[in-house]
């Protein structure tokens, strides 16, 4: 929630602000499209094997890759909630990490 993940942004601190800005939301767009794809291909996935059951324990498949289903849409949809707000803040953690500081952690 507020960008305490590990990233490499030193590559940011050497471009051109204009490119910088450029690249950080190429990152933002193409997470956007992973998890898409990721949520898809998940979908289409547990379609085939829905009636499957598991070898080592006698449960349906189903049960776990509608988890991994939900875990994809999840980060499908929070990709997208990052990608409208760096976007309408104007910059990203990844081109200005100081302004997600917060003081009195």
């Amino acid at each position: 929630r507020i960008s305490r993940h590990i990233h490499v942004d030193v590559l940011y601190h050497y471009l051109p602000e204009r490119a910088g800005r450029w690249l950080a939301l190429s990152v933002d767009v193409i997470r956007v499209v992973f998890f898409a794809y990721g949520t898809w291909l998940m979908w289409r996935y547990v379609s085939i094997v829905a009636h499957e059951r598991m070898v080592t324990v006698n449960l349906p498949r189903r049960w776990f890759f509608y988890a991994v289903l939900a875990g994809f849409a999840m980060m499908f949809v929070r990709s997208i909630q990052v990608f409208v707000a760096n976007y309408s803040r104007g910059y990203s953690v990844l081109e200005r990490p100081g302004a997600f500081e917060t003081v009195g952690d």
